[in-house]
């Protein structure tokens, strides 16, 4: 490719708007957009500066999404990064036409501007960055229908120490992933467009960022209406997860609170307000996929409280009779379990057969009058809306309410 082994300035013979105090370079180019992701990923994967590599990748996004350039640009440099803005014009890219190069096909830059913001949300150690990376990759592959081409046909992405950096640099900022989502999530799907596809996928990977405890906690013990929620010792915890809950259903996307949500809010779903019932969760559902390793440590919790709420539900689930409701049942695998995808009409059941009961019906509407219509009353709710609309029903319907502050904690803490 011709820009091995150059920077940009190199490339742009020159052209260049240097700053106060030249540190990196962020192209802008009049060149296709195609050649020019094709150059600076090629740039990157040869870089040895590791915080230039991380800028050349942040320098992709928004050459894709030009909507981006602005924000990045303005918080990079307020976390004290300076930029040489180098500017290539379109009969440069002449001549670097000319000399041999690896030019990306459109599918694959789609997975790698993906596969880019997959790695803005995702925390990745150096043992699973690889098997994590082929993963996507692979999947994303899957999705846009953009099957390897041999051995040989292997992608450019970014190494670990790269990485590291640009979720550094770029993803923890919280201006910058708040804009991307918002972005993100205004997008009207298109099944026939590629890089449609490649969000769709991408949004459900980055679902929950910072905030997994959330979905933890629903399928492992809202769904199953676990008598876990109703012991004492947790009495506190279960109201702040009510009041979490609360606050979610509220929100146009539920699974970025975290993220685009306001600072005084996020504090309501930070792990430490639930550490007995999510580490009880964390058990349960380890049941199920069989390790402990893809969800957060329990170290530091009361482990012996832990273990014996994690026997009742297991003893819970051994004696509770089996009743089912065939329709109602066929009818709940038909839902999705992400807030985004609304069902189609022709899948609404019967009156008698919703499986909201009258108290959960009589709740939603009562809710909503006091709150406001919520984001998703115009589509019938998935089975995770099912399930905290089933818990919130119940917890309010309570004799007596249980016990504990609803306050926030209001710090800056950023675990789960």
């Amino acid at each position: 490719m011709a820009s091995s082994g150059k920077s940009l300035r190199a490339i742009a013979g020159g052209r260049w708007v240097p700053t106060a105090t030249s540190e990196v370079e962020w192209l802008k180019s009049e060149g296709p957009l195609n050649y020019t992701i094709s150059m600076l990923a090629d740039l990157a994967s040869k870089e040895e500066d590791k915080l230039q590599s991380a800028i050349h990748c942040a320098n992709i996004l928004c050459i894709y999404f030009p909507v981006f350039e602005e924000v990045f640009l303005t918080q990079m440099r307020e976390m004290g990064i300076s930029f040489n803005e180098i500017l290539i014009p379109s009969q440069q890219f002449e001549m670097f036409l000319l000399e041999p190069q690896v030019i990306l096909d459109p599918l694959q830059i789609v997975i790698i501007v993906c596969t880019f913001i997959i790695l803005m949300f995702k925390n990745v150690s150096s043992v699973n960055y690889d098997k994590f990376l082929n993963k996507r990759i692979a999947a994303l592959r899957g999705c846009i229908g953009c099957p390897a081409k041999g051995a040989s046909d292997t992608l450019k992405v970014m190494s670990f120490d790269v990485a590291k950096v640009y979720k550094d640099r770029v993803g923890e900022n919280a201006v910058i992933r708040r804009e991307v989502i918002i972005y993100l999530m205004d997008f009207s799907p298109s099944t026939s467009c590629f890089m449609d596809q490649g969000l769709l996928y991408t949004l459900k990977i980055i679902s929950w960022s910072d905030m997994t405890v959330i979905p933890l906690m629903v399928d492992g013990l809202l769904k199953p209406d676990s008598p876990v929620l109703r012991q004492p010792e947790v009495a506190e915890e279960v109201n702040n997860l009510a009041e979490a809950i609360r606050e979610l259903l509220k929100h146009k996307h539920p699974q970025f609170f975290r993220i685009t949500a306001p600072v005084t809010k996020q504090n309501l779903v930070k792990r430490k307000r639930f550490p007995i019932i999510a580490a009880v969760a964390q058990k349960i559902l380890a049941d199920v996929h069989g390790t402990l390793n893809q969800f957060v440590s329990t170290s530091g919790m009361e482990n012996t409280t832990v273990d014996r709420l994690y026997e009742l539900h297991k003893q819970y689930l051994r004696t509770r009779p089996l009743e089912i409701n065939q329709a109602a049942l066929d009818f709940l695998k038909k839902l999705v379990t992400n807030f985004e995808e609304p069902l189609s009409e022709s899948s609404d059941p019967p009156d008698d057969e919703w499986p909201l009961n009258q108290a959960e019906r009589e709740f939603l509407t009562e809710f909503e009058e006091s709150e406001g219509p919520l984001p998703w009353s115009t589509n019938e709710p998935s089975a995770f809306q099912i399930a905290v609309i089933r818990f919130l029903t119940r917890f309010e319907q309570s004799e007596e309410p249980l016990p504990g502050s609803t306050d926030p904690p209001n710090d800056t803490d950023q675990g789960l």
